[in-house]
């Protein structure tokens, strides 16, 4: 199957046009399969003998729980827009403003007033993805309509985290300044999900999970701690 992915992608199925290529570099296509064939035993067997001894480590457990789940099993998805002084100052320098007269008051009060304005156009029922693509300073933001994919309560910092931790489900919360910007957001859903429920599936998965490279090498240097190597010309 490796071999067959091989030649899709170097010659898009051509086998006339692979044995090509690989004549210009010296090989038969028997000649280059054993090669490739040796070098890939190995990897696989070592595949087969990482996942037949794999134990279930609770701490990965959690790990892939929160990365799944969300902290605390918690997932929720966040939908926001945001402002800052630098975004503001530079596009009204752009339209011709004075850059002695952007003052860092007169920049938190124009943002104030504008996030003031939407604020009420989002209580009166206007779309808060069209909004967010419309107004929001953040490229990221504008382009996927405010959300925040698999929020996990470190962007923004602490302040923005609190406030979705706190927020209900559907509540518009703001303005809210943080460290990087003057914020408008909302909860859009929030999940709960119990360890318990889940930690079989998890572990399932866990075992069955591609084989990474720290695996091969504790697999390795375990062979070479416990049995004799002979290297052969």
């Amino acid at each position: 199957a490796d071999e067959e992915a091989l030649l899709l992608q170097r010659t898009h199925g051509d086998r006339d046009a692979f044995a090509a290529d690989l004549a210009e570099i010296g090989f038969t296509i028997e000649g280059y399969q054993e090669r490739y064939f040796a070098y890939r035993r190995p990897e696989l067997m070592e595949e087969l003998i990482v996942r037949a001894t794999r134990t279930v480590d609770e701490a990965d457990l959690q790990r892939r729980f929160e990365q799944q789940y969300g902290e605390g099993g918690v997932k929720v998805e966040v939908r926001h827009l945001m402002m800052n002084r630098g975004q503001l100052k530079a596009g009204l320098i752009k339209q011709g403003r004075k850059p002695a007269e952007l003052t860092n008051e007169v920049l938190d009060q124009m943002i104030a007033e504008q996030l003031a304005a939407l604020r009420e156009e989002l209580l009166a029922g206007a779309d808060f993805e069209a909004v967010a693509r419309r107004e929001s300073f953040d490229l990221s933001v504008s382009q996927n309509g405010g959300v925040i994919p698999n929020y996990n309560y470190k962007h923004y910092g602490p302040e923005f985290a609190a406030a979705v931790r706190a927020a209900k489900v559907g509540q518009l919360v703001g303005p809210l300044a943080t460290q990087a910007a003057v914020h408008l957001l909302r909860v859009e859903s929030r999940t709960v999900t119990r360890f318990e429920d889940v930690r079989d599936a998890l572990a399932a998965e866990q075992l069955v999970a591609p084989v990474e490279f720290p695996e091969r090498t504790a697999l390795r240097e375990r062979l070479h701690r416990e049995h004799e190597v002979i290297y052969l010309d």
